[in-house]
């Protein structure tokens, strides 16, 4: 276990074994099906912004619990190694850069990945097609607007370089910590 200057560390501070990367794995997975579970656009960025804090917190779980023994990163900060996460990833890069975005009123770092969190609305879905609908009802959800209309809400990320369905872009972001292999990285020498 990893021990910090101020000799605690999370797992101590959480109750020992067991709260590791794979339990921030699983936390984030918990915050994605919370994001798809809700109906409130509100609650929903509640949740985008807990799930791009776990995501990018792993890679602070990762560096200290699996990377610091390899001896191309025994003498890295644990920022190199974020760097490389954003080099290889440019979707895990966009919700780090929601995550540090979130924690700050006024940050004078601009955001390199993502640009924005949204929610688009579609207040007639008799002028979409079937295809459309079905696809878009897949990626948000419906709510009830003055007891009366059927409104589709789909949330979005806009990227610097496209729109993805949050949905999609966050089970991207999931797969790729979930399959990450620390054999695999390598520290940018730039």
């Amino acid at each position: 276990m990893v021990q910090y200057m101020d000799g605690t560390s999370a797992q101590n501070l959480f109750g020992g074994t067991g709260f590791d990367e794979k339990y921030m794995l699983e936390k984030a997975a918990r915050e994605l099906v919370l994001i798809k579970k809700s109906t409130d656009p509100i609650v929903i960025n509640d949740h985008i912004i807990n799930f791009s804090i776990t995501i990018a917190s792993i890679a602070s779980w990762m560096f200290h619990l699996k990377l610091v023994e390899h001896p191309e990163w025994e003498s890295r900060r644990e920022t190199d190694f974020v760097n490389w996460v954003r080099f290889t990833n440019p979707v895990v890069a966009a919700f780090i850069d929601v995550a540090n975005e979130s924690k700050h009123a006024n940050r004078h770092s601009k955001s390199n990945y993502a640009e924005k969190i949204e929610m688009r609305y579609f207040s007639d879905l008799s002028k979409l097609t079937p295809e459309v609908r079905a696809l878009l009802i897949k990626k948000g959800f419906t709510k009830e607007v003055n007891r009366k209309d059927l409104w589709l809400i789909v949330p979005m990320i806009k990227l610097s370089s496209e729109s993805k369905f949050l949905y999609d872009a966050a089970d991207l972001a999931l797969g790729w910590w979930n399959s990450f292999e620390p054999d695999h990285a390598l520290p940018l020498d730039i």
